[in-house]
């Protein structure tokens, strides 16, 4: 178990306790939630930070298959247009499907009843090669990315969203041990961003 606390600019405190499964892999957390529904009259409530009030639950929940692969992710939350005033309520399901080990899809389901798909696509080395979103059928993707590879890095990607194309290139500095401590992404011709990490080895 480990616990993570959060502090806001008003000092109040969001605390996480993460319990982990036999495989070293999260199960579960425990989000004690400052803020909580309270009884103002018969008819008026009111949501927030109810002086030392918590509302404890479990807000991530991972289920695994037999090879440890996550198969399903629920995430619970509170919120102020809840009319019943009482649990947390499901805001998000994601359920993964695998094939030879990789993940080919998944599906998610919002509290609002709207689902979205991821599709993917894979070349003999394990790479992502296409990524196909958000419409139950493939055909209809409203969202396609391309991938292409050098040197096991992604080196350029076609992005294709409602019909619109750009062309995405990624450029790589490494170091001596050949760990890459920069990366330039170019948008259709143009560089955009920059990363870079020191790295010190000992």
């Amino acid at each position: 178990m480990t616990t993570l606390k959060e502090f806001d600019e008003d000092g109040t405190v969001n605390e996480y306790k993460y319990y982990y499964n036999d495989k070293g892999k999260l199960k579960y957390r425990i989000y004690k939630n400052p803020n909580s529904w309270k009884e103002e009259g018969k008819r008026s409530w009111s949501y927030g930070v109810q002086d030392s009030l918590l509302t404890v639950y479990k807000d991530i929940l991972n289920f695994y298959d037999a090879k440890s692969r996550l198969i399903k992710y629920e995430n619970y939350d509170l919120y102020e247009d809840d009319e019943n005033h009482k649990e947390p309520l499901l805001t998000n399901r994601i359920e993964y499907e695998y094939k030879n080990d990789n993940l080919i899809s998944t599906k998610r389901r919002y509290r609002t009843g709207m689902e979205s798909f991821d599709y993917f696509k894979y070349n003999n080395l394990n790479h992502v090669t296409e990524r196909n979103c958000c419409n139950v059928d493939i055909k209809k993707s409203m969202i396609i990315e391309r991938f292409k590879y050098k040197n096991g890095s992604i080196s350029d990607l076609q992005y294709i969203e409602e019909g619109k194309k750009h062309k995405i290139s990624f450029r790589y500095k490494y170091d001596s041990k050949n760990n890459w401590i920069e990366i330039i992404k170019n948008v259709d011709g143009v560089d955009l961003f920059k990363w870079i990490r020191k790295i010190d080895y000992y």
